[in-house]
């Protein structure tokens, strides 16, 4: 009832999977039953259209882009390591979080810090970040 309250006040309701697995581990199978069981679920509740995806995790490939759009999606976000262009299926977005307030959610959302997420300087603070965490799985993010 919630969700159908927000939606007819202009929220978007999309698409999350059934599970919430990491997409690109997925076979071809299990990747088409995720993505369509999940979309047909928003819209058997909804009862309009689910036409957009926030892949789990921000976990996806271009395998992975091709299923959501064979699916029936038009749009899907993801949480890229490092920002790119924008396409209707890999559409790069900032992780905002609970604990994100203040300075801390101007500083992730401000045009410097996306500026600075599309930079080899991101993508090697990152690959550095990792290895002293030791968080080093590489879930196919492009």
């Amino acid at each position: 009832e919630e969700l159908r309250a927000l939606a007819a006040r202009g929220w978007e309701v999309g698409s999350h999977t059934v599970r919430h697995p990491h997409l690109t581990s997925l076979d071809a199978t299990a990747l088409d039953r995720e993505l369509r069981e999940s979309r047909a679920a928003c819209e058997g509740e909804m009862g309009s259209a689910c036409t957009a995806i926030a892949y789990p995790y921000g976990d996806v490939d271009d395998r992975v882009v091709a299923a959501a759009g064979a699916a029936g999606y038009r749009a899907g976000g993801t949480l890229p390591k490092r920002l790119h262009a924008a396409e209707p299926l890999h559409f790069p977005r900032v992780g905002v979080y609970q604990h994100d307030e203040g300075w801390r959610l101007r500083a992730k959302t401000s045009p410097a810090a996306r500026r600075l997420r599309g930079s080899d300087a991101w993508t090697a603070a990152d690959a550095l970040r990792r290895a002293r965490r030791g968080t080093r799985r590489d879930s196919g993010l492009r």
